[in-house]
């Protein structure tokens, strides 16, 4: 599913989300608060999600504690001004 495939790419970008299995700690996209019950229905929660989809740093991480801190978004990723 390409759907699946673009998740598995977003959480597994360490520019936008990292995790410290050590330490049980998730650094994630700031997008994950604001949209995170769109993955109610179908997962259970994006944490669920991200468990199962997501690198094995991403489980191992959710496993030890799932300690949420949440990266700022990068607006500029949406600015369509060309660069001079």
């Amino acid at each position: 599913m390409q759907l699946e495939a673009a998740f598995r790419e977003f959480v597994s970008d360490d520019s936008r989300n990292r995790y410290e299995a050590g330490k049980g700690i998730l650094n994630l996209s700031e997008i994950f608060k604001w949209f995170g019950g769109d993955f109610d229905s179908k997962y259970g929660g994006f944490l669920k999600a991200i468990e199962k989809l997501g690198p094995p740093e991403a489980k191992k991480a959710i496993q030890a504690g799932g300690m949420i801190k949440w990266i700022d978004y990068d607006w500029n990723l949406n600015d369509s001004t060309p660069s001079q």
